[in-house]
């Protein structure tokens, strides 16, 4: 049989191209596994939600399917290493980057923890909206949260920031 890539070899014992090396594929063969693809295609078991606009403010983190209580649905989103900054070293910094790190950050006192990676770094979890009647709760001061009861999907997921900041939220 003529080679498809080539045009001008032959495959041989093995499917493969005697002049280009391309391998011969039956329609319904599946593909040599890529093991990048495999864990790709096993984290999809993870997924539990998206971001969308929400009705308490902004953009909010909303089931996508049913979420069993005591799991973390945000599970394999890397641990982001945070720092802490004097409010004092962000003087100059510009308004609106300011703004999310008063957002996204967590205050202590006159002191700022935020992403070493920046407010690039920001992931999903980051869109938690504020409730005083959560379904979540933070763990390990915010560094990763668990479902505080079973959600359903389409329903917002929220957490009482007052569990990891200083600041009360009255929202």
């Amino acid at each position: 049989m003529r080679c498809t890539a080539c045009h001008q070899g032959t495959y041989k014992k093995g499917g493969r191209c005697d002049r280009c090396g391309e391998v011969f594929m039956k329609i319904n063969q599946a593909p040599p596994e890529n093991p990048l693809v495999e864990k790709s295609l096993e984290n999809l078991a993870h997924v539990y939600c998206r971001l969308k606009p929400s009705p308490i403010g902004g953009i909010g983190v909303f089931a996508i399917r049913s979420i069993p209580a005591g799991i973390n649905p945000f599970d394999g989103i890397p641990i982001e290493t945070w720092v802490q900054v004097p409010l004092s070293r962000l003087k100059g910094t510009d308004k609106e980057v300011m703004r999310m790190v008063l957002d996204f950050g967590v205050k202590e006192g006159r002191k700022v923890w935020m992403p070493l990676g920046g407010m690039n770094a920001l992931n999903i979890s980051y869109h938690l909206n504020h409730s005083k009647t959560p379904n979540m709760k933070a763990m390990d001061g915010g560094d990763w949260f668990t479902s505080a009861r079973a959600i359903k999907a389409g329903e917002e997921l929220t957490v009482d920031y007052d569990t990891y900041e200083d600041e009360d939220h009255r929202y």
